[in-house]
């Protein structure tokens, strides 16, 4: 999950063959109506529905920690 820079993104995979499941990319322009704090669910629920992994199955979650504003890395 990456939510510290303009630009959030988001990758479902496998560890340890790295094969990504689902990848999520949403919009750097800063006229765009929803924040990272809005869009990371809808990105999130769709990231996992186009994976075919549950929620409950994940086991590992990596952020990027910044650097980027405060609230980006706090999200």
């Amino acid at each position: 999950v990456e939510t510290s820079q303009e630009r959030g993104s988001l990758v479902i995979g496998e560890v340890p063959s790295q094969k990504i499941l689902s990848f999520k990319e949403w919009p750097s322009d800063p006229s765009a109506k929803a924040s990272h704090s809005e869009s990371l669910h809808q990105y999130t629920t769709e990231a996992l529905n186009d994976s075919g992994i549950r929620l409950q199955n994940l086991s590992l979650l990596i952020v990027d920690v910044g650097p980027g504003s405060f609230t980006g890395v706090r999200i």
